[in-house]
């Protein structure tokens, strides 16, 4: 996770893109040691930063975000996810999780804590970005980018 941060922190403005490289000014991610224990359950395979809080999702079976608090690092709380979540970004005042094994994008409300919309995009999502006000998800099985216009939830090619 060590890598996943530093890069994290230079993609946020928080350093360069060399991670051994002095940061410019810190990031919330760089506030994390990766080498305590944050609390987290399951295999973390993605991460954002957003809403105030830095967030990870796990891959299992039953999936799991988690907001970590930025002042300890530490879990502060647990959001089921549907099967296998995998990406995460954080736009348009949400959290988006890809969930790999449902072939879903989850939304969280980051103040509630609460999935509020569960969106079908493709076989296998994974990649997950958000850029000018539309949410972008690569689904390796099918092969496909799809969009996802966060003022519909609606998934389009």
């Amino acid at each position: 996770m060590a890598l996943t941060v530093a890069s994290l922190g230079a993609a946020c403005g928080g350093g360069s893109q060399d991670p051994a490289a002095p940061a410019a000014r810190q990031s919330p991610a760089s506030l994390i040691d990766s080498s305590s224990d944050t609390g987290l359950k399951g295999r973390p395979v993605g991460v954002a930063v957003g809403g105030g809080s830095t967030w990870v999702a796990t891959f299992d079976r039953g999936g799991v975000l988690s907001r970590l608090d930025p002042e300890t690092g530490k879990v502060s709380q647990r959001i089921p996810a549907d099967e296998g979540a995998l990406g995460v970004a954080y736009g348009a005042g949400s959290v988006w999780v890809t969930n790999n094994l449902a072939g879903t994008v989850s939304r969280v409300d980051p103040k509630r804590g609460k999935i509020i919309a569960t969106i079908r995009v493709g076989e296998h999502p994974e990649g997950i970005a958000f850029a000018d006000d539309t949410l972008w998800i690569t689904n390796d099985r099918d092969g496909t980018v799809m969009s996802v216009d966060p003022s519909t939830n609606k998934a389009g090619k």
